[in-house]
């Protein structure tokens, strides 16, 4: 039995006693009454009332003690004023992918470069000269040689308004003589 059935019904006992003394009480005054006159009606009324006791009394409502919370939100959102701090840009990976000769003389490679950060929108630059962007992500660069030597530069990564460089160095393939 729960907690709070057994409360109602010790309320509906306590109920029960109260009126059975005051119907003893008024029984005895009455006794006391009839000999001298008649009784009252007030004192009928109370005699003549029972409370009803159940020994199989259900409870089938409880009182709420707190509101059940809206799943629907209401008003307006609180929005946010502040502006987070650009994301730190950086260059994640920066290799040589392969290289191959060309008919034409000299040489080509492909240059792998990811960079994380900034804006998430990419400008690549080799050298200063601009290869590719706006995009988001990584690229790959094909960068040439007219002669036999070795590919050096610098590869830059503009994001956001933030820079970063960062130098890069491709040998020279086996098949350049």
């Amino acid at each position: 039995m729960s907690e709070s059935s057994r409360g109602s019904v010790g309320v509906k006992v306590i109920v029960a006693v109260v009126v059975a003394v005051i119907g003893a009480c008024a029984a005895v005054a009455a006794a006391g009454i009839g000999a001298i006159g008649t009784i009252p009606d007030w004192l009928k009324f109370i005699t003549s009332v029972r409370a009803p006791v159940s020994p199989t009394a259900t409870h089938t409502s409880f009182p709420t003690l707190m509101p059940t919370p809206s799943l629907t939100p209401t008003g307006v959102w609180p929005t946010s004023t502040h502006t987070p701090p650009p994301i730190a840009l950086v260059i994640r990976e920066l290799w040589p992918t392969g290289t191959k000769c060309l008919r034409s003389g000299g040489w080509s490679a492909d240059l792998w470069v990811r960079p994380e950060g900034g804006s998430g929108t990419y400008e690549y630059y080799v050298n200063g000269e601009w290869k590719a962007g706006p995009v988001e992500g990584g690229v790959m660069l094909s960068l040439h040689s007219n002669a036999c030597t070795a590919i050096v530069g610098t590869m830059m990564v503009e994001s956001g308004g933030q820079v970063k460089s960062r130098e890069f160095f491709i040998d020279v393939p086996d098949c350049c003589d």
